[in-house]
Order: C-alpha cells, then structure tokens, then sequence
C-alpha cells in the first residue's frame, strides 16, 4: 500500500517537472520575440477640402449620397431642389410661390436665422455672403454631371455648414465634339429649350451651354422666366494637373405669391394674397 502511494507522488512529480519545462520554453520564445519587434512602414495621410475627384463612398466612413446627371435626367428634375429632395435629410418646402425657388432644410437646420448648408459649384462657395442664402436658380441643372451630399459639421467647410455640405460638379469636354439639343414642355405653360455643346481643343476642352425656361404657374402671379448661359474650359499641362475656368451668366424674372393661410387655401388655393 505504501508503494502505491509512492508511485502516485512520482507521477504527480513529473508531471510538475513537465509543465516547469514548458513555461521555460513559452517564456524563452516570447523573450525573443520582444527583442525582435515588428517594423511597420511609415504611412502619411492627407486630405484636402473639396477633391478633385469623385469620392468613392466605400473609402469615406460617413453616409455620402451621389447623384450622377444621368438620375437627373430619370428623374425628370427641373431645379437642383428637386433633384436631392429624395435624399436621406432633405425636406423641400415651397413658402415664395414659384417653382424654382423652393427651401431646403437639411438634417433638420433650416433658415432660421441662417442657412446651415453650404453649396459648392466646382469647388467654390455659392452661398450669399451677407444671410448665407442659396440662389439655387442660379445654378443651371442641365450642366450638372454630379451631385454629392455630405450630412454633418465639418469645421472645414466653415462655420455655416453645420446641417452639411452639397458639393456640386460641372460638366466638361470630353475627347468626342457634341452637340445636343433639348426641348421639355409640361402643364401650365412649362416650356424649355437647352443647346449643348462641347469638346477637345488639344490639352484645352470646352463646354458651354445656354437654356431658356418659362413657366406661367399654377398660381395668379407666379410667372417664372430664366435665360442661362454657362461657359467651362479645361486646361491638363501634365497627367498630374488639371485647370478650370467656368462662367456663367443668368437673367431671371420670378413673381412671388407667397404663402396662403388655410382660410384662403379653403376658398382659392390658386390664388395671390397680396
């Protein structure tokens, strides 16, 4: 009986004597792996305010809506304000009257006292600098190649952008001469006429375009009338520069019903007010 019990304390031993064998090794192992540590190579980040290339919206850890001249077109949309008022934030409202000069809020800021979105067109600001107001009919929708919407505040973009930025794009000239030509027309006297034309000029490309848009309304007194004329060339010296130059020119003559009460809508929603 005495042996047996011996013969368990030897195994128990042993098996202590393994494990102390074990740790050894383990601790030696990680002794040489601390003295050799992994070299990682240098990596240096860099952005800019507004890219000069379309954002790629798997690189960018935010929600970013694109909107491409081709979804304008599906769409059917008259006014920048039209072509994002399905985008996640956006909420249109007409409180002037007219079809062309309808207000946006985006993530919930709205005009009060100051717009909280800043527009980009190529890169340059278009809001008013004295309210931070948005001409919007300003920008001509048939020279859009793309729209890209960026909710929240950003310091960047500056103060007046705390709603998020909508960063605009022009077309340009590709390596193929074109000319187009367009015609809309639709219920209260809706009528549009755009002419196109662009192309290459060695390293120089062009784009210009000019529209005419009427419109009596559906309202008494909210006649709309816009002519538009925008001009863009393009200049790349080397495969790593590229230069602009845009232009544009709009006459415009809105009338602004304003908004009814619901007494008045009641009686006569086509109706002016004042």
């Amino acid at each position: 009986m005495h042996a047996a019990t011996a013969w368990r304390y030897t195994q128990v031993t042993v098996a202590i004597f393994s494990l102390n064998l074990t740790f050894q090794a383990l601790t030696t192992q990680a002794n040489a792996e601390e003295q050799d540590p992994l070299q990682i190579k240098e990596v240096v980040i860099s952005s800019s305010r507004l890219p000069d290339v379309p954002i790629d919206n798997l690189a960018v850890p935010s929600k970013v809506t694109v909107i491409t001249s081709e979804d304008i077109q599906k769409s059917g949309a008259k006014t920048v304000q039209e072509a994002i008022q399905y985008s996640t934030g956006i909420v249109m409202y007409d409180q002037i009257g007219n079809s062309f000069q309808q207000s946006t809020d985006f993530r919930g800021f709205n005009g009060n006292p100051n717009p909280a979105t800043t527009v980009f067109v190529d890169g340059a600001p278009v809001n008013e600098p004295g309210f931070n107001t948005i001409n919007f009919d300003l920008i001509p929708i048939e020279t859009i190649e793309r729209i890209e919407i960026l909710p929240g505040a950003t310091p960047i973009y500056g103060k007046f952008a705390l709603g998020g930025v909508i960063n605009i794009t022009t077309k340009r000239g590709t390596d193929k001469r074109q000319v187009t030509m367009e015609t809309v027309f639709g219920s209260f006297h809706r009528e549009r006429y755009t002419i196109n034309t662009s192309g290459p000029m060695g390293k120089f490309d062009y784009f210009t375009s000019f529209s005419r848009e009427i419109e009596n309304g559906f309202r008494e007194e909210s006649d709309a009338r816009i002519s538009r004329l925008f001009g863009k060339v393009g200049f790349r010296p080397t495969d790593r520069t590229d230069l602009t130059v845009s232009y544009t020119y709009v006459k415009d003559r809105f009338l602004q019903p304003g908004t009814l009460t619901l007494d008045q809508v009641a009686d006569n929603r086509d109706g002016n007010a004042t």
